[in-house]
């Protein structure tokens, strides 16, 4: 099925930010906060930066072959895998929870756009090789948020059983759970079924969905990885280095009238142990863990990180962190408030003297079905109609149909014109059928009247029966009032059209910041 692209303003779906708008448009009051400008420049200039040392590519390269060694492997992820330990190959990197059978619309949408500014990048700077990665965020342990999804309008969930890191939770029970829901694709039932839990299950369906694209997945929930990020992780817990650098960030960012998205503790540091993934605090010179029974020193935490670093788990504020410590990254791809967090962490970056990537944000997208885009063209709207709050659409849209109203002062002139020729010929008959005309003169003029009315009425049920539609494709497009990209799944549209994937990805132009209209067109 077709699929073209129709682009808006961002500024014209009133979903977004300031922050962001600022962001995109380079902003004087946002500039200090950025240490590259989300561009083909920025991008250039972030590389010519960005310094990995090989000891890390060789411990990636490693982790990541590991994690595909049970996977069928196309031939651009094994030469992006081959790739790693070339001091020429770089990361463009997006992120995300790992919601079970996908999540909502904006996760293709990430991973689109990630696929496409790799090749964005390559066709800049061809000498070098450009790896789009997923991050799959295994370690959140917000289950509420990724055990759900829409489909068909439809709220299904799931029950996730565990209390740990997302990434380890089991999937049983998920296979029975999936027979009740809509035509799910046998990708899906496969990893459910033939995976304990739900990293293997989710790094299955993304490579079978994407890998032939060229996406990598990686969970770097992993001890080689983690035994690597040990001096930050000591740091941390020993001298609290975040804290005060994002305290210092944010005040200067809501200085500049911009709201906190992340707010850091004093370690930003988790542990994990059969009681789940829980808090670090340190009091009275003891390390708890918040909601177990663990307590370090200063000497046994030391030990305990060094013998099992997997244990250990960064937060919100050193994820990004952990992440460009262990990545050859120049770009990071995001939703608002991912880049809104990212711009909380600058300062963060230059304490520990690392390399900070670009930040994109992702594209932003609305699907339109033929039939819904058939509805809104036989309504005389255009989709981006319905970004409009209902008492605004409503009066545009009356305004629009208030030029097909008949105008009735006209007719009423024309008749009276017409009855004066009657009346000068009747009465040149008869000067005594002055008052039998005027008479019937009335009797015409309420028929025309009641024509009108009848005419009217018929129109307002009319427009009655069109606004009601107007409301329900309103209601379609933007489930809730909210953007249709968060509410429904990717499913809702994967199952009725194999290719939706597919297509989508090269529709989009992750340097293009204004708003996709996807259109059906036949």
């Amino acid at each position: 099925m077709k699929k073209t692209i129709h682009k808006i303003p961002l500024e014209q779906t009133r979903a977004f930010s300031t922050l962001l708008s600022d962001y995109i448009s380079h902003n004087d009051k946002i500039t200090s906060f950025i240490h590259y400008a989300s561009s083909a420049e920025g991008l250039q200039k972030c590389l010519a930066n960005c310094s990995f040392p090989m000891e890390r590519r060789v411990v990636l390269q490693e982790v990541l072959k590991e994690k595909y060694r049970d996977l069928q492997v196309s031939t651009q992820v094994h030469e992006h895998l081959e790739s790693i330990s070339s001091p020429d190959t770089f990361f463009i990197t997006t992120g995300q929870q790992i919601h079970v059978l996908g999540g909502p619309l904006y996760v293709l949408y990430k991973i689109a756009s990630t696929l496409q500014l790799a090749a964005a990048c390559k066709q800049m700077m061809p000498d070098k090789h450009f790896v789009p990665l997923f991050w799959m965020a295994s370690e959140d342990h917000d289950l509420e948020e990724i055990d759900h999804l829409n489909i068909f309008g439809k709220r299904y969930q799931a029950e996730l059983k565990g209390n740990g890191p997302a990434g380890r939770v089991s999937t049983e029970g998920l296979a029975e759970w999936m027979e009740g829901l809509p035509d799910i694709p046998e990708v899906f039932k496969k990893a459910y079924s033939q995976y304990g839990n739900l990293s293997q299950a989710t790094h299955y369906w993304l490579n079978e969905l994407f890998g032939k694209h060229g996406l990598v997945v990686l969970d770097a929930d992993h001890a080689k990885l983690k035994k690597q990020f040990i001096p930050i992780l000591e740091k941390e817990m020993l001298e609290g280095i975040s804290i005060d650098a994002v305290r210092k960030q944010t005040e200067a960012l809501e200085e500049q009238g911009y709201k906190s998205q992340i707010f850091p503790r004093d370690i930003n540091v988790f542990y994990i142990s059969a009681e789940g993934r829980n808090r670090i605090t340190y009091e009275y010179g003891k390390y708890t863990v918040l909601n177990t029974p663990h307590v370090f020193d200063k000497e046994s935490l030391l030990k305990e990180l060094h013998a099992h670093p997997e244990s250990f788990s960064p937060n919100v504020v050193l994820r990004p962190v952990y992440q460009e410590y262990i990545l050859p990254n120049i770009a990071y791809i995001g939703g608002p408030a991912e880049v809104a967090y990212w711009l909380q962490l600058q300062k963060v970056f230059e304490v520990l003297q690392l390399h900070m990537p670009v930040v994109l944000p992702r594209n932003f997208a609305m699907v339109v079905g033929k039939q819904q885009l058939g509805k809104l063209q036989k309504l005389g709207l255009q989709p981006e109609s319905v970004f409009l709050p209902e008492e605004e659409l409503k009066q545009f849209f009356l305004s629009e149909k208030d030029q097909v109203i008949p105008e009735w002062n006209d007719v009423a002139g024309e008749f009276d014109k017409l009855w004066l020729s009657i009346e000068e010929k009747s009465l040149k008959a008869d000067a005594n059928l002055k008052d039998w005309l005027a008479a019937e003169k009335h009797k015409v003029q309420k028929q025309l009247e009641n024509i009108e009315k009848r005419v009217a009425k018929t129109y307002e049920q009319k427009l009655e029966q069109e606004m009601k539609q107007l409301t329900t494709l309103k209601e379609k497009l933007l489930p809730g009032g909210g953007l249709q990209e968060r509410s429904d799944s990717f499913l809702s549209f994967l199952i009725n059209d194999p290719n939706f994937i597919d297509d989508i990805i090269p529709l989009f132009d992750p340097l293009d910041f204004r708003f996709n209209i996807v259109q059906y067109e036949d």
